[in-house]
Parts: structure tokens; sequence; C-alpha cells
């Protein structure tokens, strides 16, 4: 599929080396792009480059439905859509958001002729949502992409790998005080985060939480959890963490998969009936010191949009809100 106003032409990805290489090095990639982690999710999916000439402007990573006929959200990932080739280095900030802004609005018309619904997550590193709000302007609202605004926040773990008392790491005076206060009651009671294999009491101890805060989701829901961690642990790309009571049985646990550029808190759950109040910050703050000795610099909360996690996480050291979007497409023949 071509423009011949622009010469861009949209293909698929037939090789997943040169889809992940892509993924690295785009500011928009994460680990939800990766193509070890969308095949480990075992759904249709669609992966495509945007070409201007030889070279490759951008990827478009989509969930497709069974009829294969509408794009989808899917509650295991949190970003995905059109991520951007790396720019030149010599190319400045101006000619870069032209380019991106150039190969979006070729996109989006593009996508709307192959899918009868579009919906995508985008990036918070995708800062001009200007295409999306701009296409079928002119026409009736129901035409139009609607945006629901999202954020997430960034924690910088630099230090927490570094041999000192907790509250002489640079990190700790960014935490809210009652998770300050968590983990020195957490050390009183000499209690440590260790790493675990047990997904499967990950998945319980999440459906437990989510069905306390009346968040009721199919028995599938969960097997997908249980399968998706255990397939990253099993590609070396993620690692569960749980606290233990004396008598052996998780008391809160946290997993974590990351990319070259950062980390990004997947699932954090606690058992209702065996959590004391600073096991899920416990297990978070020792996490963060073993990803930090692993080379990794930062971490993406995955979502501050509860009053049930928004300000737990934020009280974890994130500095920053930073917005994303859920963006809705609907065909003009279609109420879906």
């Amino acid at each position: 599929m071509n423009s011949k106003k622009t010469n861009f032409q949209i293909s698929p990805v037939k090789n997943y080396n040169e889809w992940d290489d892509i993924v690295d090095r785009s500011l928009e990639g994460s680990i939800y792009s990766k193509s070890s982690y969308i095949k480990a999710l075992r759904r249709n999916f669609k992966l495509l480059f945007v070409t201007k000439g030889n070279s490759v402007k951008a990827g478009i990573f989509l969930l497709i439905d069974k009829k294969k006929q509408n794009c989808e959200w899917d509650d295991l990932v949190v970003y995905n859509g059109i991520l951007f080739e790396k720019p030149h280095p010599k190319q400045n900030y101006a000619k870069m958001i032209s380019d991106q802004f150039e190969v979006t609005s070729f996109v989006i018309p593009q996508l709307s002729e192959m899918y009868s619904n579009i919906k995508i997550t985008t990036s918070p590193f995708l800062k001009d949502m200007r295409p999306f709000l701009w296409y079928n302007y002119s026409e009736d609202e129901h035409l139009k992409c609607q945006l629901n605004l999202r954020y997430t926040t960034h924690v910088n773990i630099e230090g927490c790998a570094d041999n000192l008392d907790d509250d002489k790491k640079t990190l700790f005076n960014e935490l809210g005080s009652s998770r300050r206060q968590e983990i020195r009651y957490a050390r009183r009671d000499n209690i440590y985060a260790i790493d675990s294999l047990d997904v499967h009491s990950l998945a319980r101890c999440y459906e437990m939480s989510m069905n306390k805060k009346k968040f009721f989701f199919p028995p599938l829901y969960y097997q997908r959890i249980e399968k998706l961690t255990a397939e990253l642990i099993k590609n070396k790309i993620g690692r569960l963490f749980v606290v233990k009571n004396s008598t052996n049985e998780i008391e809160s646990a946290a997993f974590f998969a990351w990319d070259n550029k950062r980390a990004y808190y997947l699932f954090g759950a606690s058992d209702p009936l065996t959590r004391k109040s600073y096991s899920g910050t416990i297990v978070l703050w020792d996490a963060f010191s073993f990803l930090n000795q692993n080379g990794i610099k930062e971490v993406d909360m995955e979502g501050v949009n509860n009053p049930y996690h928004g300000w737990f996480k934020l009280g974890m050291g994130g500095t920053t809100l930073n917005a994303y979007y859920q963006v809705t497409w609907k065909g003009k023949n279609n109420d879906k």
C-alpha cells in the first residue's frame, strides 16, 4: 500500500530481527513491541513497516481481533501503535517533528482503509498527537479519532544498587513519607524481597487483589498472565520478586520485564489474607536494587490512572507525570 503524494509505503514485517532493531533504536519502542513479548501473548497481531524509498521511517504494531477486521486493545499491552526510526544525529527537532507528523498523517487513513475499527495506545514518547486530532477534522464527530488521556511515571533508580543503608540512597528521599516509613518497618522485621519462579502464585495474588477491588476478569486473563510471565522469565527478559512471611507464604509479588532502555513494572499484587502493610513497598524497593545492579537505570511504573494504584506508584519515586493516549477510530458504518 502506498501514497502517491508522499511516496510512503506500508508493508508487512518479514524479519523479526529487523523489527526488533527498529524497536531498540526508536524512542517510542518498548518491551511491548519486542517480538519476543508479542509472540508470548499468543494472539493475533500485525507488524508493519512504513518506508520511503529504501529507508524505514517507522514501524506499526497492531493487535488484531480474531476476524482480522479490527484493531483492538489488550490488557497485557500498555503501549502499541506507531514507533519511529531514530532520527539522524544532525537532524534538528523541528525537522524531526515535521517528518513524524508527515508519517503519522499518512498512516492513519491507510489503517482506516485496512480495518473497520482502530484502537491503539501510544507511547508516552510520542508527543505530537495533531495528526490524530486533525484526521477528518471537518467531518462529523463520530468520524474523528477520539483520544483518552492517560498517565504513567518513570522512576530513576540509579544508585539503588549502591552498598549503602536504605536511607542513604538517592532515591530514598524521593519516596513518599509512607513508603519511607514502610521500608523502615520492613527492615526492622528483617524483611527482604527475593526472586522467584512461582508465576502461578503471582497470578493467584493478582486475581485476589483485583477481586477485592471489585475488578472482575475471566479466568483466562489470569492464565494469560501466568503464561506470559513464565515465557518472559524463560527468555531472560523478566523477573519475579516476592516477599514471604515466616511460614513461607507469599505476601506480595512484583513482576518486571526489561528492554535496552528501561524496566517495566508489569504486575504487582498482594495476598489480602497474609500481606503486611509494608509488603508491597519493600518488594518494589528491593526489586529496584536488583534491576539497577543489572544495569537498568529507569523503571516505567506503567500507569498512574486510578486511585488504587496512582498515588502508591508516584510514592515510589516517580517525579514526572508522562502523558500517553488511548486512540480510537470507528468506521463510517460501525457503531462498535
